[in-house]
């Protein structure tokens, strides 16, 4: 779905992120909001939602990690007040504009979603887990972690983090747990193997 809005949306946040994101953020950057951007699509038109509302995920999207630019912890606040003052900039419904920041709230974790939209953009946000990109998305997370001095860890507790984190997590959609689920609970193994082997060495 292309829109007017939405290519302003998609051109709001491409111009923030490049004027004020900072070079820490490797992973929560444009090519991160694209790509959820492009999953939120797959899902929604998969799971049958109807165009007016796609509208809405797809806005939610665009600004659900803007935030960043300015702060990680709470980001999800600011990303809200972006989006707010775009949406009132262009005059949209005020209905809409509350929906579309329900739906960045949505995404702050835990998730826990409230709606059939909410969870399509929950999925959105974390279908990586359930890719082969898994690793190496886990990689740039950690590396943004510690560039930013917010998490100094071993190899075996980011494992032990992400291990939980997995198993805490689960896809709220029909089409991302058949599409996702399978590649998840692999990558889950496999990371648990990579955590063995650590042990491992370490107690040899």
């Amino acid at each position: 779905m292309k829109s007017d809005l939405l290519n302003q949306a998609q051109d709001y946040v491409r111009h923030l992120f490049e004027g004020n994101l900072q070079t820490e953020n490797v992973y929560h950057n444009m090519l991160h909001t694209s790509e959820v951007v492009a999953a939120a699509g797959r899902i929604a038109n998969a799971e049958g939602i109807k165009e007016s509302d796609l509208e809405l995920i797809l806005i939610a999207a665009w600004f659900h990690d803007a935030g960043y630019v300015k702060t990680c912890e709470g980001h999800e606040e600011k990303s809200i007040e972006y989006a707010k003052n775009f949406l009132q900039l262009n005059n949209y419904p005020e209905a809409r504009i509350q929906k579309v920041l329900a739906l960045i709230a949505a995404t702050k974790l835990p998730q826990n979603p409230k709606n059939h939209l909410e969870e399509v953009l929950c999925d959105a946000d974390l279908h990586h887990l359930g890719t082969d990109e898994f690793l190496e998305k886990g990689r740039l997370v950690r590396l943004e972690l510690e560039k930013k001095g917010e998490l100094i860890c071993t190899d075996e507790v980011w494992l032990e983090t992400s291990i939980k984190f997995l198993n805490q997590h689960r896809f709220f959609t029909k089409y991302a747990e058949e599409r996702y689920g399978n590649k998840k609970n692999i990558n889950l193994l496999q990371i648990e193997k990579r955590l063995k082997q650590l042990n491992k060495k370490v107690s040899s």
